[in-house]
């Protein structure tokens, strides 16, 4: 079993662990540039290859040996802009969430390269990403909760939004398969129920 940790400044970090929680450190992998402002700070990984996103460096994929020593595959240094805030994936893509520019989808074929399929940016400043594997929910910093729909070729469609006037501070999303909860910075904790249509209701 391997850990995987974004470090800023130090990149992507492995670590074993132990049947008593104990962690030992493998290996890892820096893509950027030391005092360039490089900042790892979102990594996910879907049993086949571990993803990064880097604050002001794009979307970079990696592959991971059974010793769990790193090799970085592809990266996307372009499309996103600035300030990749966070990624998952739902088995069938990458979602990343960028402040500046919204959510963001990406296929990944079997060798690891990325391919950018589409985005949409609802303007305020997307935080941070999950899926129910019916939705997806973006948790906006300035706009609260949003849920998408997402077609088999990776195509988004926006469905729903909802903002209960928390001004600055929408950060983390995540449900247990029967609500939806949102960690506001300034507002603290949301609840959510979702519909089979996608629609948010603030419970």
């Amino acid at each position: 079993t391997f850990i995987y940790l974004a470090n800023h400044d130090l990149g992507l970090l492995s670590y074993s662990v132990d049947g008593s929680g104990n962690l030992t450190y493998i290996d890892s992998d820096f893509q950027g540039s030391v005092g360039t402002g490089y900042r790892s700070v979102g990594v996910w990984g879907d049993g086949n290859f571990i993803y990064v996103v880097h604050y002001t460096d794009g979307l970079h994929s990696f592959s991971v040996d059974n010793n769990g020593s790193l090799t970085h595959v592809d990266d996307d240094l372009t499309t996103l802009g600035a300030h990749a805030v966070d990624v998952w994936g739902d088995g069938d893509f990458i979602y990343v969430a960028v402040m500046e520019s919204g959510l963001h989808v990406y296929s990944v074929d079997g060798s690891g390269n990325l391919t950018h399929i589409d985005s949409d940016d609802r303007g305020d400043s997307a935080n941070d990403v999950w899926g129910d594997g019916n939705f997806i929910y973006l948790a906006n910093y300035t706009g609260g909760l949003h849920s998408y729909s997402v077609d088999g070729s990776g195509n988004l469609t926006h469905i729903d939004s909802d903002d209960q006037g928390d001004t600055w501070g929408s950060v983390k999303v995540w449900g247990d398969g029967n609500f939806i909860y949102l960690a506001e910075y300034y507002g603290g904790l949301h609840s959510y129920s979702v519909d089979g249509s996608g629609n948010l209701t603030h419970i």
